[in-house]
């Protein structure tokens, strides 16, 4: 695996009152996502993700609640031992990550009037 992609949002912290940039996901490029526990999302938790030029256009780029951007990390040794295993499974913390069922992210269009057939 050569890169992963890494899911943040903004989010209210536990006062409600402050914002804090988290990393909600990871997606692999097979399209295959998986979620990251609550508890391990604030990006302070991820301190080799921040030290990455990627994360600092992220954090310009990210100012206001519920916004979210996805960006693609090359991987280097450091990123890789934290969020791979040896087998290439996607962990954090020595906790697997549970994968994310695809079919709830799709939007089905739904026929219009104008996708009649006369």
């Amino acid at each position: 695996m050569g890169k992963l992609r890494f899911d943040f949002a903004v989010k209210q912290t536990g006062d409600g009152k402050s914002n804090i940039i988290c990393i909600t996901s990871i997606a692999t490029p097979e399209r295959k996502v998986f979620e990251i526990p609550p508890e391990s999302q604030p990006i302070n938790l991820h301190r080799t993700i921040c030290d990455t030029p990627n994360y600092g256009k992220v954090k310009k780029s990210l100012n206001k609640r519920h916004q979210t951007r996805k960006i693609w990390i090359t991987l280097t040794k450091d990123i890789s031992e934290i969020y791979l295993d040896k087998e290439q499974n996607l962990q954090f913390n020595d906790f697997y990550l549970e994968e994310i069922s695809q079919d709830a992210n799709k939007a089905e269009s739904i026929p219009g009037s104008s996708n009649k057939i006369l």
